[in-house]
């Protein structure tokens, strides 16, 4: 983002160096008259170094209004606002503005120097015996010119080409399939105060009450209970063993985990592919020194890592952290046996798919769920309700982060969807600037060729011809800007491989969409001048040469 923010700030640059240049070329006569009067050159300089740094102030000031209101816009958008800006704070810290507001006057002061240098440099005879015809520039000036707005074209061209690429990852983000329900479903967690339930027993005993309630809530098609909401990213890794493998203490397999209760994958809209799901039977019991057998459930990812060519089912697995309880403290490490496959879900949608184990929520005795509830109406209208559901088992349980699935996903694309405007805007404001300073160079040619363009039309140039000639000449330094674009793009936006997502830096897409694009805005800068010297009237234009 600094490096997007640079490259605006040249553009800005450029196109002051350029509006500078040009009024100093105007101004070449009067500088010569002055120099003629006794005025000293560095006099000159010091007027036109005034003249840009009072842009660069007049400047500075009006981004200040324009900055407070654009931070509270995206203040107000960004992920996480509330932290990024709390309520009563200033938009602008202080320290930021008086840098950014002294690189502004700095800019226009550096930026003013050129101009001025290059105006007070001719010979003054030279100038002042060109008295019937307007100042133009020469050839070294439209070089320079044309140059600028080269570089100009070049910083917008990465800039839409990162804009690009961002965008095809958001979109390759939506497609993505996460394996679970997303449309009419609501999470909400709960909290059981641990001093009213002290026991596991009675714990799982109040889970299980509140899922048989939920279920007869009006409007709910199923609900079930997790230890971890999906797609919030990884919650919890388990370190395993397969039972009947070589058994090297250390040497194990990891997996990521939830706990879940017999109605959870019902409510996910998470397919079974073998085998079974939980029962309300399932666990390895409420007594640690003699334990039954436990069951769990594995994913898709895990069953094809850890058991391909052999049938997971019925396999046992135990867990490292068991086997080192069993060490320190005794306790034996129970066994679990898979009882059922089911479908993949992403972590989020930005982690590929991970192998993943379910164990039954309710055997665990944990004070604290998810409760995920897919609902034949819109998922908010049923929150009331749901939450009187759990109040009528007690009324003291606090119920929280009640999001629908949508808002979770939207969640997980906040920061993308952030930096995507982002970049977006600044690399509409780069197109925008350097179509200005286009325009500004080819309409000052324009002003600059009247007798020229007189004599062609005089001598049977047709409208088109003309037109052709100025857009021609407009769009040669839009040419070589895209072309060193195209160059810099290829080694700038490896910088965003990490905001990247589905899509590689050098995406052929992008590369073939965005150059024409921005040609196609430059031939447009070019064109409004060409109209205009289409209009001329020949006999006027060949006076004013």
């Amino acid at each position: 983002l600094l490096a997007a923010v640079t490259c605006v700030l040249l553009i800005a640059c450029f196109n002051l160096a350029n509006l500078m240049l040009t009024r100093s070329t105007a101004r070449t006569r009067e500088f010569a008259v002055r120099i003629a009067l006794g005025a000293g050159r560095g006099r000159i300089v010091r007027q036109v170094l005034t003249e840009a740094v009072a842009l660069g102030l007049m400047g500075g000031a009006a981004g200040l209004a324009l900055a407070v209101w654009t931070a509270r816009a995206l203040a107000t958008h960004a992920p996480r606002a509330d932290s990024l800006l709390p309520p009563g704070t200033m938009p602008i810290d202080p320290v930021v503005f008086g840098f950014t507001f002294a690189v502004a006057v700095l800019t226009g002061g550096i930026v003013g120097l050129l101009p001025a240098l290059r105006g007070t440099r001719s010979e003054v005879t030279d100038d002042l015996k060109d008295a019937t015809r307007s100042a133009t520039a020469g050839r070294g000036h439209g070089r320079f010119r044309a140059a600028l707005v080269a570089a100009e074209v070049s910083l917008s061209l990465v800039l839409l080409v990162a804009a690009g690429l961002l965008i095809r990852s958001l979109t390759h983000l939506y497609d993505v399939e996460p394996g679970v329900r997303v449309d009419h479903t609501l999470t909400m967690s709960v909290s059981l105060p641990v001093t009213r339930y002290p026991s596991p027993v009675k714990r799982s005993e109040w889970f299980t009450e509140l899922g048989d309630r939920l279920q007869a809530v009006p409007g709910v098609r199923s609900a079930g209970l997790t230890s971890c909401p999906p797609l919030v990213g990884t919650c919890n890794v388990l370190f395993f063993y397969v039972e009947g493998r070589p058994y090297t203490p250390g040497k194990f397999l990891s997996a990521e985990e939830k706990s879940v209760d017999p109605r959870y994958f019902t409510a996910a809209g998470i397919p079974l592919l073998r085998g079974r799901w939980f029962t309300h039977a399932d666990g390895v019991g409420p007594d640690p020194q003699h334990p039954r057998l436990g069951k769990i459930v594995i994913s898709q990812a895990m069953a094809k890592a850890f058991f391909d060519g052999e049938d997971p089912i019925g396999k046992r697995v135990f867990f490292d952290f068991e086997v080192q309880r069993e060490r320190l403290q005794g306790i034996p490490a129970p066994r679990y046996e898979i009882v059922g496959i089911v479908g993949d879900v992403v972590p989020s949608l930005e982690a590929p798919i991970r192998p993943s184990l379910y164990r039954p929520l309710l055997d665990l005795g944990s004070n604290g769920a998810t409760i995920l509830v897919h609902t034949a109406v819109e998922p908010l209208s049923a929150a009331s309700s749901i939450t009187h559901a759990i109040h009528s088992l007690d009324s003291g349980v606090p119920v929280a982060q009640v999001r629908t699935m949508d808002d979770l996903v939207g969640r997980s694309t906040s920061d993308r969807r952030f930096t995507l405007s982002l970049f977006v805007g600044f690399a509409a404001l780069a197109v925008v600037l350097a179509a200005i300073g286009l325009y500004g160079v080819v309409s000052y040619a324009v002003s600059q060729r009247i007798a020229e363009i007189g004599v062609r039309m005089a001598l049977g140039a047709t409208g088109a011809d003309v037109t052709r000639l100025v857009v021609m000449q407009g769009l040669r330094p839009a040419v070589a800007g895209v072309g060193a674009g195209i160059i810099a793009a290829f080694f700038a936006v490896r910088l965003l491989r990490t905001l990247l997502f589905g899509v590689t830096p050098l995406d052929p897409l992008t590369f073939a969409i965005v150059p024409p694009a921005l040609l196609a805005v430059a031939a447009l800068a070019c064109y409004v001048p060409a109209l205009r010297a289409v209009r001329l009237d020949p006999t006027r234009a060949l006076r004013a040469g």
